[in-house]
């Protein structure tokens, strides 16, 4: 009898942390997330990172669609335009990646050959001039 009762002490409040965030995010409390980032501001000392926990929410959800997806810190992507802005290409105008298929277009540069000529970010370059370029990465 004194194991259930250990048992009880234990799970009940093992339940309620669990449902009270469940609860609040089934009543329009603003999600699951939000309750449980209420419930350690209630119940802790420790100060949660907002902007943190989006961030990293945000890599969380791009990681898991394809590969060319990925989150940038704004730094880092003004320091890459600037980057662009300033070199000066050659070729067809395209970025690429590839694999055992073929090469993938990633983005066509406006005005470029490439975007003159109709290609699209998506299309697969299989051949250059006749000659398969499959497998050949």
């Amino acid at each position: 009898m004194k194991k259930f009762f250990k048992t009880i002490i234990f799970v009940i409040p093992l339940v309620l942390v669990i449902m009270v965030p469940l609860v609040a995010a089934g009543n329009g409390f603003g999600g699951v997330l939000n309750a449980y980032i209420q419930l350690i501001d209630d119940k802790s000392d420790t100060v949660v990172d907002i902007i943190a926990i989006d961030k990293n929410l945000v890599k969380g959800a791009l990681s898991g669609t394809d590969k060319y997806s990925y989150f940038q810190e704004i730094s880092t992507f003004n320091s890459q335009v600037e980057e662009y802005r300033d070199a000066n290409f050659v070729g067809i105008g395209v970025t690429m990646t590839d694999d055992e298929k073929g090469v993938y277009i990633t983005s066509v540069f406006m005005n470029s050959p490439a975007y003159r000529a109709g290609l699209k970010s998506g299309d697969i370059i299989i051949s250059v001039d006749g000659t398969s370029i499959a497998g050949k990465h």
